[in-house]
């Protein structure tokens, strides 16, 4: 109860306890958003370019091999969940929803206005498979007219081939990626492939990842290519481990 001693006010205790309460909890409520913005300010570096009016466009791949058994086509497993845990980074930073497209469907003037996010080897997306063959790289993906599943650093003379035990359950995986500014579609070009789709899954997962975003070419937003090497247990991209970073030759007004 409240009462007066020499006429100061005396409030209770529980009426003090309950304000301090709602200011912390305000002040822990507007804390969150700052917090998340700490966290995630270097990735959201990373993704500038993707942030404008126009949002960015995924390209996933589309393999038409069995296309009598499926005439709509089929996409890996790998690239599924490299897309699902794109579209969570972008949730995460900010970006609206992103255009997905499947490779063989992808419409002349969308590869001119949109930022373009390439998932899958050259086999599957002709997307990857088109602007490597129009950029000087030296870590090349294995050429899907001769079957071939490996990923060769030119630079150190090293073919990386993936091997897995008899279930698919363990093993070693290989991927690439490359971002190239203003290529031949687009605003910008980001690719990410691997040997096989837990290449291209652990390849997203590597865009989250500090090691790569400190990286002096990935951080100034420079053109590069990344070899990494993907340990797979239990089905899944288990651990991730770059292999080199190199800036690419690429002139910002290349076609």
């Amino acid at each position: 109860m409240a009462g007066d001693l020499g006429g100061t006010t005396v409030v209770p205790d529980l009426t003090v306890n309950l304000v301090a309460a709602a200011i912390a909890a305000g002040a822990g409520w507007a804390w969150v958003p700052v917090k998340r913005r700490i966290r995630t300010r270097r990735a959201r570096g990373f993704w500038r370019m993707y942030r404008g009016r126009v949002g960015p466009s995924i390209v996933i791949g589309r393999h038409d091999t069995f296309k009598d058994f499926e005439p709509s086509g089929f996409v890996g497993g790998g690239d599924a969940m490299a897309l699902r845990e794109l579209q969570r980074i972008f949730d995460e930073i900010g970006i609206g929803s992103p255009d997905i497209i499947h490779s063989n469907a992808i419409d002349a003037n969308l590869l001119k206005q949109s930022n373009l996010i390439g998932l899958g080897g050259p086999d599957g997306n002709w997307l990857t498979r088109i602007v490597l063959e129009r950029v000087v790289t030296t870590i090349r993906l294995g050429r899907p007219e001769i079957h071939e599943i490996a990923i060769e650093d030119t630079v150190e003379n090293e073919v990386y081939t993936p091997w897995f035990r008899p279930s698919w359950d363990e093993g070693v995986d290989y991927g690439a990626m490359y971002r190239i500014p203003n290529s031949l579609f687009g605003k910008e070009v980001l690719l990410i492939a691997g040997a096989f789709g837990y290449g291209t899954w652990a390849g997203v997962r590597l865009l989250a990842g500090k090691e790569f975003l400190r990286h002096p070419a990935v951080a100034g937003n420079r053109p590069f290519e990344c070899l990494y090497r993907v340990d797979v247990v239990g089905r899944d991209p288990a651990r991730v481990e770059i292999l080199t970073v190199r800036e690419l030759a690429v002139s910002p007004g290349a076609t």
